[in-house]
């Protein structure tokens, strides 16, 4: 927090991003083989 505010920051994530990001949702970081095997079938890739 600054100044009593809550700041969020985001930005746009490229394809290997979005499976990692998602694998590591899937089993923690590091993410397993197995978590980003199946993080690659959910976004189609």
């Amino acid at each position: 927090m600054a100044d009593n505010r809550t700041v969020t920051n985001i930005r746009l994530l490229n394809a290997d991003e979005r499976v990692r990001s998602i694998a590591v949702m899937l089993s923690g970081n590091p993410p397993s083989d197995a978590a980003v095997a199946t993080a690659r079938e959910l976004v189609g890739g």
